[in-house]
């Protein structure tokens, strides 16, 4: 809508408020609004707050409690109460302190045999910062299992699997809840540095590193043989998606920097203003098209050799260059089935499929996302 632009005095200009607008948000003649300036260069009015409402949920049942502390926490809750009743056992009790380790900000301020109370503590971190975070640690996912495959040491992801999970669970539960609270609260979004189109894609690459990183654990999970090609793989994927990470950060500073405005009028990409239309992006997609391509012929020696007159012993000693399967790798998968050499590496070429997939998607979501 289209409103006059009124002068008063010497110097001020007045625009009037829209009635629908007024009455839904309760204001009238001398009520008090906020008006920010966003770097964008627009103004956003809303009404002030003189103080907002904590909004406390409580838990009576056990039954699904994790899924239910994570909701109420995803959806903003400020205060979780959980009231302990005959359906407790410790099990459930236990659940409810590792679930709250899962919770950015929220602090348990008062346990008892009948209750916990955990409280959000101080202020929503911005998305953008846990995102930058979760980055952080996905290289490092990537980090430890080259270090596993050419020290051959099969403990080397295990010493630190349980502290990243638990990471990685926590900056996803964490970016979804002040997406959430963005989506509904125009103050949050702009102290969390959001727009609207943030809080789409931020959400997808949130699911995006958390299916990456479900992927890297299955990896772990088969465990790690030295194999030179699969090696130089891991090597290469590590290297695309530091390039990506560093494609995005760029593109998020030339957003800021360009503000909203000449962020749409230079075609929707800070990418596209600040680097010449998006190419370090179109490197990781080519990239990512090339190791396909090894993957594939990788497989393809495999079956060839799976075949009647193929040559199993080169598989084994040449083209893969690795050992027989140790007892204790072929407990990790299941202690009474045996599996050879070809089929191990499968079972990591298709994994690593899988992860390119995922890192194609991190490549298309940031592309737009800046």
């Amino acid at each position: 809508m289209e409103r006059k632009v009124i002068k008063m005095g010497e110097s001020s200009l007045v625009v009037s408020l829209p009635k629908k607008w007024t009455s839904k948000s309760k204001v009238s003649r001398a009520s008090l609004v906020e008006v920010t300036e966003l770097s964008s260069g627009e103004l956003m009015i809303r009404p002030k707050i003189i103080k907002e409402e904590k909004r406390v949920v409580t838990i009576h049942s056990s039954k699904n409690l994790k899924e239910n502390i994570i909701y109420n926490y995803v959806n903003g809750a400020d205060v979780l109460e959980i009231l302990f009743d005959s359906s407790f056992s410790n099990a459930s009790v236990n659940e409810v302190y590792e679930t709250f380790n899962k919770l950015v900000g929220f602090e348990i301020t008062e346990a008892s045999h009948e209750k916990v109370v955990a409280v959000h503590l101080g202020e929503n971190i911005p998305p953008r910062k846990l995102l930058n975070r979760y980055s952080s640690i996905m290289a490092n996912y990537f980090d430890s299992l080259i270090s596993s495959f050419e020290n051959r040491k099969e403990n080397q992801f295990e010493k630190i699997k349980h502290v990243r999970k638990l990471e990685t669970e926590k900056l996803h539960y964490g970016i979804l809840r002040n997406l959430l609270i963005a989506a509904s609260n125009t103050k949050a979004l702009y102290e969390m540095e959001l727009d609207a189109k943030d809080i789409v894609y931020y959400g997808l690459l949130a699911d995006n590193f958390r299916d990456m990183a479900g992927v890297l654990e299955g990896i772990e999970y088969l465990g790690t043989e030295y194999d030179e090609r699969l090696l130089q793989i891991f090597e290469e994927l590590m290297e695309i998606f530091e390039s990506a990470v560093s494609a995005w950060r760029r593109g998020l500073k030339a957003k800021k920097r360009i503000g909203h405005t000449s962020h749409t009028a230079a075609g929707g990409s800070g990418l596209k203003a600040d680097m010449g239309d998006r190419e370090p992006l179109l490197r990781v997609m080519k990239d990512l098209t090339a190791v396909t391509r090894k993957v594939l012929d990788f497989s393809q020696e495999i079956e060839d050799n799976r075949r009647p007159g193929g040559r199993r012993n080169d598989i084994s000693q040449g083209i893969l260059g690795v050992r027989s399967r140790s007892e204790l790798q072929l407990e990790k998968i299941k202690k009474d089935v045996s599996i050879s050499p070809e089929e191990y590496t499968r079972e990591i070429l298709g994994k690593i499929s899988s992860l390119i997939e995922k890192l194609k998607k991190y490549a298309i979501i940031i592309s737009y996302s800046v």
